[in-house]
């Protein structure tokens, strides 16, 4: 895992926890194969923490849209939390917001897997 990305179990669901600038690279791409492990293991639930999020590009948003189709094709579940303000706008310009689940908190975001 990237240094920008943390991975852990909360109960039955993988929480990641993405800082600093979110560009689709390797290090990210790192991000897609650790879901998609996951997925294998038979995890349901997804949690995306982006409190720490800093910046994000059309590449980054590539990524998030390719992590929402992986796990829609595995009938899991997946919420965004703590979404900065500027990030929120550029998915609200690209309506995006309209299809991801946003959380204001990690807990609202546990509970909504629930």
């Amino acid at each position: 895992m990237s240094k920008d990305i943390e991975a852990f179990e909360k109960g039955d669901c993988m929480v990641y926890r993405v800082t600093g600038r979110f560009v689709e690279d390797e290090s990210h791409q790192a991000l897609l194969r650790q879901v998609e492990h996951a997925t294998e293991r038979d995890f349901k639930k997804f949690l995306v923490d982006l409190e720490g999020l800093e910046y994000v590009n059309s590449s980054g948003i590539n990524l998030l849209v390719k992590m929402v189709k992986h796990l829609n094709q595995h009938k899991a579940q997946l919420v965004f939390t703590s979404v900065p303000d500027k990030v929120r706008e550029l998915l609200t310009i690209i309506k995006l917001n309209a299809v991801l689940d946003i959380h204001p908190s990690m807990d609202d975001g546990i509970q909504s897997l629930n």
